[in-house]
């Protein structure tokens, strides 16, 4: 005798929710079980909320994708950067504005320094009037930058705040046809005054702007080497909060290193934009470095290379110098010699800078 399956209890209508009415009235015993495991393991939302007490009844609205960020845009050629940068000189010769392949460049901007207190320095006011005068007559654009007294026995002098508003202020009162300004020259250096108090050096920098509020007045300048204190620095950027730029940097180390260590750093510390207001490859940096050539043209080569990673956070470059030093001077970094005469980095400097098709002149 075939042994009897006990009769199925059907599930009644009201016994199912709500999305499942849809199933037949009268389904088989298998279909009954499928539609039971598909319910527990697949997690049906609906009657799995159901159980719980907690599902809503209509499914969430799908969440939005996280916007993207666009792709930066790609960096430049370096021909197309080198095109873009503002190039400028600085010398403290005013023969530069007579030399007929400076005339050639677009470099129409150009720097000089002066010293502090230069209205008690006949000597050098009678130098800065002639430079200024000659760069007017030019179209040159000047930036002048302050930095410690000439005055025998005086170059470690800081100045007071009264003794800076009253010395740079007659300074700007009289060349008042000048827009940029640094407020002091390689204030971070071992040797400048003013590594002795950077919270001062930077009120040097708000009071200039204050005293010509419709000037470019960049940072005092900051030199980039490998031992420079940065606990100083970073004390500058406490006292200077609010002032963010045009910062004025000095990268002699990085491009005759050829690796840029303190670029890298100034652009992750510094907000705003950057200028590199000193460099070039020096011809000799004694005892460092003695007299070489083609060391020097291949660091101005890096300098260039250097210009176009860099494009367009730092937007302006001023070599230095461009007239040579004395051979008994530790320091040489000039494009042509004392006589004028061009040395190999001029002709890398000329294939950058002018435009495409245009021979430097010799």
């Amino acid at each position: 005798m075939t042994n009897r399956r006990p009769p199925q209890r059907w599930l009644s209508s009201d016994s199912v929710p709500l999305p499942c009415r849809s199933v037949a009235r009268r389904p088989t015993a298998k279909a009954v079980a499928g539609l039971l495991l598909a319910a527990a393991g697949a997690g049906c939302a609906l009657v799995g909320g159901a159980v719980a007490g907690a599902a809503p009844r209509h499914p969430a609205p799908p969440r939005r994708a996280a916007a993207r960020r666009p792709p930066p845009p790609p960096p430049l050629a370096p021909t197309a950067a080198w095109r873009r940068i503002v190039w400028g000189m600085g010398d403290q010769n005013y023969e530069l504005f007579s030399d007929r392949r400076w005339r050639q460049m677009p470099m129409r901007h150009v720097r000089y320094f002066v010293p502090w207190d230069l209205r008690r320095e006949p000597r050098y006011l009678r130098a800065a009037d002639r430079w200024l005068r000659t760069a007017r007559r030019a179209h040159a654009i000047p930036l002048i930058a302050f930095t410690q007294s000439d005055r025998r026995g005086h170059s470690r002098d800081l100045p007071t705040r009264a003794q800076y508003r009253h010395n740079v202020g007659w300074i700007v009162h009289r060349y008042s046809w000048v827009r940029e300004w640094t407020p002091w020259n390689e204030a971070n250096l071992l040797d400048q005054p003013t590594l002795r108090s950077p919270g001062r050096t930077a009120e040097f920098w708000k009071y200039l702007r204050h005293r010509c509020p419709t000037c470019t007045v960049t940072s005092p300048s900051l030199v980039g080497y490998s031992h420079s204190p940065t606990r100083w620095l970073h004390r500058f950027l406490r006292a200077a909060k609010g002032l963010n730029g045009p910062w004025a940097l000095h990268l002699y180390n990085d491009v005759n290193e050829f690796h840029p260590y303190a670029l890298s750093r100034f652009v992750r510390l510094l907000r705003g934009p950057l200028w590199v207001t000193e460099a070039n490859g020096w011809l000799r940096f004694f005892p460092r470095l003695k007299l070489n050539y083609r060391r020097q043209e291949r660091a101005v080569r890096y300098l260039f290379t250097l210009a176009a990673q860099a494009y367009p956070r730092v937007q302006r470059w001023y070599l230095y110098q461009w007239f040579g030093s004395p051979g008994h001077l530790r320091w040489d970094s000039g494009l042509v010699d004392r006589h004028a005469r061009a040395r190999p980095a001029m002709r890398v400097v000329q294939r950058r800078v002018l435009p495409r098709g245009v021979a430097g002149i010799r």
